[in-house]
């Protein structure tokens, strides 16, 4: 039996830079540790779980998983949503948003999702996918569905992460705008609201997949 040995590949990337357009450094000009940048975020993400309430909805331990959960979707998704080649600038409140393209706003998505999803199971409905998708914003999110396995094989083979970032915010985007145009639980048909809720449940799985595959564990709820 031959012996395999590791392959190894250098892939160059850019620098991380300050809102002044330097690379990231504390206030007394050393280097920036990432548990220094992590706690800086924390407290950002922890101030905008108050904002949203959501300290009375989690439990204390919840909360704090949460927090530090969505954290890390920050940096991460920060970093590898840019080409690798290029640097940028750290924005914190912009990277902390749960507008745009951030990681915590996929991670708010998901959320969204996961709990259409569960308020469904409470109420006894089924889930089923067929050509009861009629709409055009449905039938887009379908479409998007289906640009997943290209997206991976590309960030794989050209080494660029940001390319599956791209198809995971364009997914997240068409799902918001199904999101406000649809009423998925007061749906009196029930073959369309199986196939809805089908819908629903393959893009809480997608893009809970791609979030994972780029180093993210979004949290169940927020």
């Amino acid at each position: 039996m031959t012996e395999q040995r590791p392959h190894l590949e250098h892939v160059g990337f850019g620098t991380i830079n300050g809102v002044d357009g330097k690379p990231l450094k504390t206030r007394a000009g050393g280097v920036l540790r990432l548990s220094d940048l992590l706690d800086q975020v924390v407290a950002v993400c922890r101030q905008r779980f108050t904002d949203m309430e959501l300290t009375a909805v989690l439990s204390p331990p919840e909360l704090e998983q949460a927090i530090e959960n969505v954290a890390v979707a920050v940096i991460r998704f920060a970093d590898l949503s840019n080409n690798r080649r290029s640097d940028y600038v750290f924005h914190v409140e912009r990277f902390s948003a749960l507008e745009g393209r951030t990681g915590p706003y996929l991670c708010y998505v998901l959320s969204r999702a996961t709990a259409i999803l569960r308020k469904a199971a409470d109420a006894g409905c089924s889930l089923g996918m067929s050509t009861a998708l009629k709409t055009p914003i449905e039938q887009t999110v379908a479409f998007r569905l289906l640009a997943f396995p290209g997206a991976v094989v590309s960030a794989y083979e050209k080494r660029l992460p940001n390319i599956l970032c791209d198809h995971l915010f364009d997914l997240g985007q068409s799902f918001n705008t199904f999101y406000h145009q649809t009423h998925v639980l007061s749906e009196t048909d029930l073959d369309r609201q199986a196939a809805m809720l089908g819908l629903v449940a393959a893009v809480a799985a997608q893009i809970r997949l791609g979030l994972g595959l780029l180093g993210i564990d979004p949290p169940e709820r927020m």
